[in-house]
């Protein structure tokens, strides 16, 4: 498995997890004010920040996943 985080300890896949969900939970909210703010009328910097911001929370979703697995096999 090349996509995997290897990390020993509970506690480490624990705080990983945490910060996988901290990503997905702001990434999205921002997606939504910023959505909300600009009333959909966007320059191209605002999409570049929204790509942006589901790249994070994509990468929040991938820290997720990989605790989670990792601490089924503890």
């Amino acid at each position: 498995m090349p996509n995997r985080l290897l990390i020993q300890s509970r506690r480490g896949n624990f705080v990983f997890g945490v910060l996988g969900a901290t990503y997905v939970l702001t990434a999205l909210t921002l997606i939504g004010v910023l959505l909300y703010s600009t009333q959909a009328v966007q320059s191209a910097t605002e999409v570049a920040i929204e790509g942006m911001l589901v790249g994070c929370a994509m990468a929040g979703l991938w820290f997720a996943s990989n605790s989670a697995r990792n601490l089924r096999h503890h």
